[in-house]
């Protein structure tokens, strides 16, 4: 059930077309942000809005565009990477499809995104990260021409990675894949369904993996844990994690980490050293004492986590939350700290929840408060640029009452 969701009237001729906000709830509740949605194109009065199967997302600054990777519009077509001008109102530059759309069901059940990044001080090269099978992942790479559009040929395959098995899920495959403040490549793995990847530190699922890109190969960090233990694959940084499908990093370089659930906890993890065990296995969490937690040297325990019940205080605290059995804890961006932000909400990590819609932001320094800030649902990813927080929406797997895709900015009401 949606409480009190409401929509601003649209405003043309602007590069903002509406917001989401409830400033003022029925039972007083006042949020600290306001999303106020990007203005588009939609390219016809009848047609589905043209972000519905979006993804993932990157701004260009130099080209003034975004990136937006989108599921295929049916089971026989390839996804796309669509290409969007951005400033004034968003128009589609165009859409290009993957050369090779890979033995993928691109379906509600099948949960395998397509992530996108870019490396800094190179923005004519987009790096994908996306399932090709039900057990297999793929990292590549694309040049990009002169409007910001995929070069489809110019497709470099990079690493490939199979779980190994006859079977497998694409639901716990693809997580985040991000360029870090130093520079490195970080794949965020999920377990991909199989029992015991998570504490296995030779298999890349359930982990953190940390790459240098050269060229066209990638090459184990010298941070990672095998150079000190050879029972550690070369590529993985981290383990014992489920599905790491969102992340950000911090102005220290830690990673702050949204590891999604099985009906029981959402959480928090943060990454802040190689060699760090976060204690999934076989659809729970265990501890170092456990005899499975087979790389358990460096054990941490969540940063935050939240239930699935209705009634938790993430929900009560927003009035607009929307009652489910199914969550998603996603990590968003640190909250710029700039002149507009107000003091409390200045080095703190934005998240939320993807279907249940509630915002909350967490200090970067100490303790695992939290505090309400807003309401959006359907965030898939956020990005910042000249300082300020846009989030993308899908419509894929969000309820047809609650469904609202675009791109968003967030802004801090007077």
């Amino acid at each position: 059930m949606n409480r009190g969701l409401l929509i601003c009237t649209m405003l043309f001729l602007s590069i903002f077309s509406g917001c989401l906000t409830s400033e003022e709830s029925e039972d007083g509740e006042s949020h600290l942000i306001i999303w106020e949605e990007v203005a588009l194109d939609k390219g016809g009065i009848f047609s589905d809005h043209p972000l519905h199967k979006s993804m993932d997302m990157e701004f260009i600054p130099s080209l003034g565009v975004v990136l937006v990777s989108e599921w295929p519009k049916d089971d026989d077509s390839a996804p796309v990477i669509s290409t969007w001008r951005f400033g004034g109102v968003m128009e589609k530059i165009g859409q290009i499809p993957f050369p090779e759309r890979g033995d993928v069901v691109y379906s509600g059940g099948s949960q395998c995104g397509i992530k996108l990044a870019l490396m800094p001080d190179l923005e004519d090269r987009v790096f994908v990260y996306r399932c090709m099978s039900n057990t297999s992942v793929v990292i590549e790479s694309y040049d990009l021409d002169s409007n910001g559009l995929i070069i489809s040929d110019s497709r470099e395959n990079l690493l490939t990675l199979d779980t190994g098995n006859s079977w497998g899920s694409y639901e716990h495959l693809v997580g985040e894949i991000e360029f870090g403040r130093e520079g490195d490549l970080w794949v965020f793995m999920g377990y991909g369904n199989m029992d015991n990847t998570s504490q296995d530190p030779k298999s890349p699922f359930g982990s953190v993996l940390r790459m240098v890109v050269n060229g066209s190969e990638l090459r184990p960090s010298t941070e990672n844990p095998y150079l000190e233990n050879d029972s550690w694959n070369p590529l993985v940084y981290a383990k014992g994690l489920r599905m790491p499908w969102t992340a950000a990093q911090d102005k220290s370089g830690s990673w702050w980490i949204g590891d999604v659930g099985e009906f029981g906890l959402e959480r928090i993890q943060l990454l802040e050293r190689p060699g760090e065990n976060f204690g999934f296995y076989r659809h729970t969490w265990i501890k170092p004492d456990n005899a499975s937690c087979t790389a358990c040297e460096r054990f941490s325990n969540d940063r935050l986590n939240y239930s699935r019940g209705n009634d938790h205080i993430f929900m009560i605290e927003d009035s607009e939350a929307v009652e489910s059995f199914y969550a998603a804890i996603w990590v968003g961006e640190i909250i710029p700290d700039t002149n507009g932000t107000p003091s409390e909400l200045r080095n703190s990590v934005i998240f939320g929840d993807f279907t249940r819609g509630f915002v909350r932001s967490i200090g970067v320094e100490g303790g695992n408060n939290s505090t309400h800030i807003g309401h959006l649902v359907g965030v898939v990813d956020m990005e910042v640029l000249d300082g300020h927080i846009y989030a993308l929406t899908t419509g894929v797997q969000v309820s047809q009452d609650n469904r609202n895709p675009g791109i968003w900015r967030m802004v801090f009401p007077d």
